[in-house]
Protein backbone atom coordinates (compact mmCIF):
# COMPACT_ATOMS: atom_id res chain seq x y z
CA UNK A 1 0.00 0.00 0.00
CA UNK A 2 1.47 3.41 -0.33
CA UNK A 3 1.76 5.37 2.30
CA UNK A 4 0.03 8.49 0.91
CA UNK A 5 -3.08 6.21 0.35
CA UNK A 6 -2.62 3.89 3.88
CA UNK A 7 -1.45 6.82 6.31
CA UNK A 8 -4.23 10.07 6.99
CA UNK A 9 -1.64 12.25 7.62
CA UNK A 10 1.28 11.55 5.22
CA UNK A 11 -0.66 14.14 2.43
CA UNK A 12 -1.25 16.50 5.48
CA UNK A 13 2.58 16.30 6.46
CA UNK A 14 3.26 17.01 2.72
CA UNK A 15 1.92 19.96 2.21
CA UNK A 16 3.11 21.61 5.60
CA UNK A 17 6.74 20.41 4.82
CA UNK A 18 7.10 18.21 7.51
CA UNK A 19 7.68 14.78 5.31
CA UNK A 20 10.94 13.17 6.42
CA UNK A 21 13.86 13.40 3.52
CA UNK A 22 13.15 9.55 2.92
CA UNK A 23 9.25 9.87 2.64
CA UNK A 24 9.48 13.29 0.57
CA UNK A 25 12.15 11.28 -1.77
CA UNK A 26 9.75 8.13 -2.47
CA UNK A 27 6.94 10.32 -3.17
CA UNK A 28 8.57 12.37 -5.89
CA UNK A 29 9.45 9.24 -7.41
CA UNK A 30 6.07 8.07 -7.08
CA UNK A 31 3.98 7.68 -10.27
CA UNK A 32 0.96 9.58 -8.11
CA UNK A 33 3.29 12.96 -7.04
CA UNK A 34 2.56 14.70 -10.22
CA UNK A 35 -1.34 14.04 -9.76
CA UNK A 36 -0.92 15.29 -6.49
CA UNK A 37 1.57 18.75 -7.40
CA UNK A 38 -1.21 19.54 -10.02
CA UNK A 39 -4.12 19.41 -7.11
CA UNK A 40 -2.75 21.19 -4.50
CA UNK A 41 -1.83 24.03 -7.05
CA UNK A 42 -5.43 23.84 -8.85
CA UNK A 43 -6.56 24.47 -5.07
CA UNK A 44 -3.55 27.58 -4.61
CA UNK A 45 -4.78 29.58 -8.11
CA UNK A 46 -8.88 28.81 -7.71
CA UNK A 47 -10.59 31.92 -7.43
CA UNK A 48 -14.26 32.73 -7.61
CA UNK A 49 -15.15 36.44 -9.86
CA UNK A 50 -17.02 38.52 -7.05
CA UNK A 51 -20.61 37.93 -7.02
CA UNK A 52 -23.29 41.28 -7.04
CA UNK A 53 -26.04 40.05 -4.73
CA UNK A 54 -27.75 43.23 -4.89
CA UNK A 55 -27.98 43.01 -8.80
CA UNK A 56 -28.78 39.50 -8.38
CA UNK A 57 -31.66 40.25 -6.52
CA UNK A 58 -33.30 42.72 -8.11
CA UNK A 59 -32.92 40.63 -11.42
CA UNK A 60 -34.48 38.36 -10.05
CA UNK A 61 -37.58 40.32 -8.62
CA UNK A 62 -38.48 41.89 -11.57
CA UNK A 63 -38.39 38.47 -13.09
CA UNK A 64 -40.86 37.87 -10.75
CA UNK A 65 -43.41 40.70 -11.45
CA UNK A 66 -42.73 39.51 -14.83
CA UNK A 67 -44.33 36.21 -14.48
CA UNK A 68 -47.92 37.58 -12.96
CA UNK A 69 -50.22 37.55 -14.69
CA UNK A 70 -51.96 35.07 -17.24
CA UNK A 71 -49.36 33.86 -19.20
CA UNK A 72 -46.48 32.19 -17.69
CA UNK A 73 -43.14 32.41 -18.74
CA UNK A 74 -40.11 30.60 -18.92
CA UNK A 75 -36.97 31.94 -17.73
CA UNK A 76 -34.80 31.85 -20.44
CA UNK A 77 -31.96 29.41 -20.51
CA UNK A 78 -29.46 31.86 -21.25
CA UNK A 79 -29.95 34.11 -18.63
CA UNK A 80 -30.46 31.42 -15.88
CA UNK A 81 -26.96 29.80 -16.53
CA UNK A 82 -24.91 32.29 -15.91
CA UNK A 83 -26.85 32.43 -12.09
CA UNK A 84 -26.21 28.87 -11.50
CA UNK A 85 -22.74 28.98 -12.67
CA UNK A 86 -22.01 31.44 -9.34
CA UNK A 87 -24.18 28.77 -7.19
CA UNK A 88 -22.21 25.51 -8.65
CA UNK A 89 -18.54 27.72 -8.42
CA UNK A 90 -19.94 28.63 -4.76
CA UNK A 91 -20.81 25.49 -4.15
CA UNK A 92 -17.38 23.82 -5.32
CA UNK A 93 -15.40 26.22 -2.79
CA UNK A 94 -17.55 25.23 0.12
CA UNK A 95 -16.92 21.71 -0.81
CA UNK A 96 -13.46 22.62 -1.24
CA UNK A 97 -13.20 24.37 2.38
CA UNK A 98 -15.03 21.56 3.89
CA UNK A 99 -12.61 19.41 2.75
CA UNK A 100 -9.63 21.43 3.71
CA UNK A 101 -10.79 21.64 7.17
CA UNK A 102 -11.79 17.77 7.78
CA UNK A 103 -7.99 17.10 6.64
CA UNK A 104 -6.20 19.91 8.83
CA UNK A 105 -8.72 20.22 11.65
CA UNK A 106 -7.73 17.60 13.73
CA UNK A 107 -3.71 16.86 13.51
CA UNK A 108 -3.70 14.83 16.97
CA UNK A 109 -1.65 11.96 16.61
CA UNK A 110 -2.33 8.62 19.22
CA UNK A 111 -0.49 6.06 19.30
CA UNK A 112 -1.56 3.15 21.49
CA UNK A 113 1.02 -0.04 22.35
CA UNK A 114 -1.09 -2.26 23.38
CA UNK A 115 0.50 -6.03 22.66
CA UNK A 116 4.00 -5.01 22.29
CA UNK A 117 6.41 -1.87 22.59
CA UNK A 118 5.60 0.45 20.08
CA UNK A 119 8.45 3.43 18.41
CA UNK A 120 7.03 6.83 17.63
CA UNK A 121 9.09 9.21 15.02
CA UNK A 122 8.20 12.69 15.73
CA UNK A 123 8.29 15.61 13.14
CA UNK A 124 11.56 17.12 14.85
CA UNK A 125 13.32 13.13 14.33
CA UNK A 126 13.21 12.55 18.46
CA UNK A 127 11.77 9.92 19.50
CA UNK A 128 10.09 7.73 21.83
CA UNK A 129 9.68 3.66 22.90
CA UNK A 130 6.25 3.72 23.93
CA UNK A 131 6.01 0.32 26.80
CA UNK A 132 3.46 -2.15 26.03
CA UNK A 133 -0.15 -1.01 27.78
CA UNK A 134 1.14 2.88 27.63
CA UNK A 135 -0.02 5.67 24.87
CA UNK A 136 1.13 9.63 23.75
CA UNK A 137 -0.83 11.76 22.08
CA UNK A 138 0.99 14.84 20.84
CA UNK A 139 -0.08 17.62 17.58
CA UNK A 140 1.59 17.02 14.40
CA UNK A 141 0.83 20.66 12.93
CA UNK A 142 1.90 22.42 15.83
CA UNK A 143 5.17 20.08 16.90
CA UNK A 144 7.48 22.91 15.80
CA UNK A 145 5.89 25.61 18.27
CA UNK A 146 5.40 23.10 21.23
CA UNK A 147 6.95 19.97 21.53
CA UNK A 148 4.31 18.39 24.16
CA UNK A 149 3.53 15.12 24.45
CA UNK A 150 0.79 13.43 26.23
CA UNK A 151 1.43 10.20 28.19
CA UNK A 152 0.09 7.61 29.73
CA UNK A 153 1.74 4.65 31.42
CA UNK A 154 5.61 4.94 30.69
CA UNK A 155 7.77 5.68 27.72
CA UNK A 156 11.10 6.16 27.16
CA UNK A 157 12.46 9.58 24.76
CA UNK A 158 15.85 10.84 22.98
CA UNK A 159 14.27 14.01 22.20
CA UNK A 160 16.58 16.49 20.05
CA UNK A 161 17.71 19.34 20.76
CA UNK A 162 15.70 22.40 20.42
CA UNK A 163 12.14 24.55 21.47
CA UNK A 164 10.89 22.91 25.48
CA UNK A 165 10.09 19.47 25.05
CA UNK A 166 7.76 18.64 27.82
CA UNK A 167 5.73 15.12 28.55
CA UNK A 168 2.46 16.00 30.51
CA UNK A 169 1.01 13.35 33.03
CA UNK A 170 -1.40 12.85 35.22
CA UNK A 171 0.74 13.37 37.74
CA UNK A 172 3.10 16.15 37.15
CA UNK A 173 4.99 17.16 34.04
CA UNK A 174 9.17 16.35 32.60
CA UNK A 175 10.54 19.18 30.96
CA UNK A 176 13.82 19.05 28.66
CA UNK A 177 15.74 20.35 25.68
CA UNK A 178 17.86 17.43 24.09
CA UNK A 179 18.18 14.37 25.87
CA UNK A 180 17.45 10.73 26.61
CA UNK A 181 14.75 10.06 29.83
CA UNK A 182 12.47 7.41 30.73
CA UNK A 183 9.03 8.40 32.16
CA UNK A 184 6.82 6.12 33.97
CA UNK A 185 3.81 7.32 36.00
CA UNK A 186 1.10 5.23 38.04
CA UNK A 187 -2.08 6.71 40.38
CA UNK A 188 0.04 7.74 42.99
CA UNK A 189 3.23 8.29 41.73
CA UNK A 190 5.93 9.59 39.68
CA UNK A 191 9.20 7.65 38.29
CA UNK A 192 11.74 9.65 36.05
CA UNK A 193 15.13 8.48 34.84
CA UNK A 194 17.63 10.42 33.14
CA UNK A 195 20.11 8.72 31.00
CA UNK A 196 21.90 11.75 29.35
CA UNK A 197 21.48 15.77 29.51
CA UNK A 198 19.55 17.33 31.72
CA UNK A 199 15.85 17.21 32.80
CA UNK A 200 13.28 18.79 34.68
CA UNK A 201 10.59 17.05 36.99
CA UNK A 202 7.26 18.85 38.38
CA UNK A 203 5.38 16.63 40.88
CA UNK A 204 2.69 16.86 43.43
CA UNK A 205 3.90 20.61 44.08
CA UNK A 206 7.89 19.82 44.01
CA UNK A 207 10.49 20.20 41.59
CA UNK A 208 14.05 17.77 40.67
CA UNK A 209 16.58 19.01 38.14
CA UNK A 210 18.00 15.43 37.07
CA UNK A 211 20.93 14.99 35.04
CA UNK A 212 22.93 11.89 33.88
CA UNK A 213 22.57 8.60 36.09
CA UNK A 214 19.56 9.98 38.43
CA UNK A 215 16.57 9.20 38.94
CA UNK A 216 13.30 10.43 41.40
CA UNK A 217 10.27 8.97 42.63
CA UNK A 218 7.84 11.60 43.31
CA UNK A 219 4.83 10.28 45.74
CA UNK A 220 1.65 12.01 46.10
CA UNK A 221 1.87 11.01 49.95
CA UNK A 222 5.59 10.80 50.92
CA UNK A 223 8.08 12.15 50.59
CA UNK A 224 10.14 12.06 47.12
CA UNK A 225 13.11 9.38 46.87
CA UNK A 226 16.03 9.41 44.32
CA UNK A 227 18.42 7.47 43.40
CA UNK A 228 21.18 6.96 40.72
CA UNK A 229 21.76 4.38 37.89
CA UNK A 230 24.71 2.87 36.05
CA UNK A 231 22.61 2.14 33.34
CA UNK A 232 22.40 4.18 29.54
CA UNK A 233 18.87 2.90 28.65
CA UNK A 234 15.72 1.36 30.81
CA UNK A 235 15.50 -2.43 31.04
CA UNK A 236 12.51 -2.73 29.64
CA UNK A 237 14.11 -1.34 26.05
CA UNK A 238 16.95 -3.95 25.48
CA UNK A 239 16.87 -7.85 26.14
CA UNK A 240 19.75 -7.73 27.33
CA UNK A 241 21.07 -5.74 30.59
CA UNK A 242 24.99 -4.55 30.57
CA UNK A 243 26.87 -2.84 33.35
CA UNK A 244 30.50 -2.07 34.05
CA UNK A 245 32.08 -2.32 37.04
CA UNK A 246 28.73 -2.06 39.08
CA UNK A 247 28.94 -3.80 42.54
CA UNK A 248 27.42 -7.29 42.67
CA UNK A 249 24.80 -5.93 45.36
CA UNK A 250 23.20 -3.64 42.93
CA UNK A 251 22.97 -5.93 40.52
CA UNK A 252 20.94 -8.13 42.47
CA UNK A 253 18.48 -5.05 43.23
CA UNK A 254 18.43 -5.25 39.16
CA UNK A 255 17.52 -9.23 39.08
CA UNK A 256 15.10 -8.48 42.09
CA UNK A 257 13.07 -5.85 40.63
CA UNK A 258 12.97 -7.71 36.93
CA UNK A 259 12.43 -10.85 37.93
CA UNK A 260 10.37 -10.75 41.46
CA UNK A 261 13.12 -12.39 43.39
CA UNK A 262 14.79 -12.20 46.71
CA UNK A 263 18.61 -12.75 47.56
CA UNK A 264 20.15 -13.87 50.75
CA UNK A 265 23.12 -15.72 52.06
CA UNK A 266 26.49 -14.33 52.87
CA UNK A 267 28.89 -13.18 50.27
CA UNK A 268 30.49 -9.77 49.66
CA UNK A 269 27.87 -7.55 47.63
CA UNK A 270 30.75 -5.10 46.76
CA UNK A 271 32.12 -7.55 44.64
CA UNK A 272 32.42 -5.53 41.07
CA UNK A 273 30.65 -6.98 38.43
CA UNK A 274 31.34 -6.05 34.15
CA UNK A 275 29.20 -8.24 32.12
CA UNK A 276 25.37 -8.64 30.86
CA UNK A 277 22.42 -10.72 31.82
CA UNK A 278 18.68 -11.25 29.95
CA UNK A 279 15.83 -9.77 31.60
CA UNK A 280 13.74 -12.43 30.65
CA UNK A 281 15.70 -15.88 31.52
CA UNK A 282 16.24 -15.77 35.37
CA UNK A 283 18.22 -18.90 35.07
CA UNK A 284 20.65 -17.66 32.44
CA UNK A 285 20.60 -14.31 34.28
CA UNK A 286 21.76 -16.13 37.56
CA UNK A 287 24.54 -18.02 35.37
CA UNK A 288 26.35 -15.55 33.85
CA UNK A 289 26.17 -13.23 37.10
CA UNK A 290 27.28 -15.84 39.60
CA UNK A 291 29.96 -17.13 37.23
CA UNK A 292 32.46 -15.21 37.07
CA UNK A 293 32.82 -15.19 40.85
CA UNK A 294 32.45 -18.83 41.48
CA UNK A 295 29.63 -18.64 43.78
CA UNK A 296 26.81 -21.21 43.66
CA UNK A 297 22.98 -21.09 44.13
CA UNK A 298 19.95 -22.32 45.04
CA UNK A 299 16.14 -21.68 43.97
CA UNK A 300 13.17 -22.08 46.33
CA UNK A 301 10.36 -22.07 43.69
CA UNK A 302 7.95 -21.53 46.05
CA UNK A 303 9.04 -18.26 47.85
CA UNK A 304 11.22 -16.98 44.74
CA UNK A 305 14.08 -16.81 46.68
CA UNK A 306 18.00 -17.32 45.82
CA UNK A 307 20.15 -18.47 48.27
CA UNK A 308 24.06 -17.62 47.49
CA UNK A 309 26.83 -19.54 49.06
Amino acid sequence: MKPWEDDETFLARWLDGSLTAEELRAFEESPDYEYYVKTAGALDNFELEPYDTSAAFDKLHQRIQEAKGPEVRTLPQASNSKSWMYYAAAACVVGFIGLWVAFFADSSVEVLAADASERVAFPDGSEAMVSKGSSIRYEANSWDEARKVDLSGEAYFEVEKGVEFSVEVANGRVVVLGTRFNVEEEDDKLLVTCYSGKVRVEAFGEQHILTKGQSVVALVDAADQTSETDLVQPIWISPNVSLKDVPLGEVLDQLEEIYGVQFSGEFDRNLPFSGSFPNSDLDVALAQVFRPFNLNFSIDQSSKTITVE
